[in-house]
């Protein structure tokens, strides 16, 4: 009787997790009890909280809404909040915010999206911003499971792409990276279902939300000059159309010409001095930091995330000569592994939940779904970083 019961209880939850839509809605839930638990526990009631506002960026009597200012530098989201305030300024200086480097601007989709959810009134931004944060978590969600079903697996593996503990850590603050990935899933989507304009204008948007998603349109780029040598159709699962990857790369030129004209400064210049330094060498250093100093607990949990990261990309390595397995997903992999160990002391000495290589784990995730791995025990492991994440996330700043 009870095996019996057991096996119902199994088949009513495949009932349950048996689409997209439905997986979008347990994302729903979870995403909306996770940020609700955050506000109220980690903000105190208030949302504005969560940008994480500092003295040395904002100057609150020049604001003109009442937002918590704690001192020293805050963090990323006070910058975006600054975007979504006026999207259509970017001056160094406005609303009484200072960019601390000029790259903030080009990442302008998410704060856009936060102003026309907001219709323009300032007051509402703060809860805007997270709402755009909750709607982008749910379409990753969504759009990976679509992907799931189109390789004949469940869509609940879904939610399993859009667990990176990363992406606590970016809905909770008011972060570009849920929005970037949310439109390079889409895009990925419709290049698998061959609707290249509407997979190129999801593209072109994720560029513009944060340029990680040019990882994705130089893997087309790729594909598309080695099939132009292969008349065999063995290249690629999909034979891209040039357009896929020159529509993104023409949005994102003109955009860095445009600030380049209007404001006289150079964000991707900014970003990749910034952002980008001699392979591996912060990397380690930041692994054998953490290693030393494993208190605070955050170290501690880094250490734990790192490792669940590296375990992934040890198993989709495995995996990755699997025929069945799309080759844009593999070079995308490859790509964001090459450019993750060449990332700088800015990233990996950071307590920034490693969100800026969320790629490796989408990617990874989505060649273990297409290569047939059976996703179980062994896989699911790896979600205990998530869970540490989401729970140190309520509690903390």
């Amino acid at each position: 009787m009870l095996g019996h019961g057991a096996l119902n209880f199994k088949g009513n939850l495949e009932k349950v997790f048996n689409s997209p839509t439905k997986i979008a809605a347990v994302a729903f839930l979870l995403g909306g009890l996770y940020l609700a638990a955050r506000i109220l526990v980690a903000g105190h009631g208030d949302a504005a909280s969560l940008i994480v506002a500092g003295s040395r960026y904002v100057e609150s009597n020049k604001l003109g809404i009442p937002i918590p200012i704690i001192k020293g530098s805050g963090y990323d989201g006070q910058f975006y909040f600054r975007l979504a305030l006026d999207p259509f300024s970017f001056a160094r200086s406005h609303s009484g915010i200072t960019f601390d480097n000029p790259f903030r601007a080009q990442r302008i989709i998410f704060p856009l999206l936060a102003w026309l959810t907001a219709l323009g009134n300032p007051h509402l931004v703060p809860i805007s911003m997270l709402v755009v944060e909750l709607l982008s978590w749910i379409s990753i969600t969504y759009f990976a499971a679509q992907l799931a079903t189109t390789a004949g697996r469940s869509p609940a593996l879904g939610l399993v792409v859009a667990a990176f503990p990363g992406y606590f850590f970016s809905v909770g603050r008011d972060l570009t990276e849920p929005t970037a990935t949310a439109l390079l899933l889409a895009g990925t989507f419709y290049l698998q279902k061959a609707r290249y304009w509407r997979a190129a204008s999801f593209l072109s948007l994720s560029v513009l939300t944060k340029e990680t998603g040019m990882v994705l349109v130089f893997s087309l780029f790729v594909l598309w000059a080695i099939a132009q040598f292969d008349r065999s159709g063995s290249t690629s699962r999909v034979r891209v159309p040039f357009y896929t990857w020159l529509i993104p790369l023409l949005f994102f030129g003109a955009w860095q010409l445009f600030l380049r004209l209007v404001e006289r400064n150079e964000p991707l210049r900014s970003d990749i001095s910034g952002n980008l330094s001699l392979p591996a060498i912060a990397m380690i250093r930041g692994i054998w930091d953490r290693i030393l100093n494993p208190i605070p607990l955050g170290n501690t949990l880094w250490l734990i995330q790192f490792g669940t990261l590296t375990l992934l990309a040890i198993f989709t390595l495995a995996k990755l000569r699997s025929k069945s397995v799309p080759s844009l997903f593999r070079v995308t992999f490859v790509t964001m592994l090459a450019l993750a160990i060449s990332l700088s002391n800015e990233i990996w000495l950071n307590d920034n939940y490693l969100r800026s290589v969320d790629l490796i784990w989408v990617f990874g995730w989505l060649i273990l779904i297409f290569s047939g791995s059976p996703v179980q025990k062994s896989y699911w492991v790896l979600l205990v970083a998530t869970a540490m994440t989401a729970t140190q996330l309520v509690f903390f700043i």
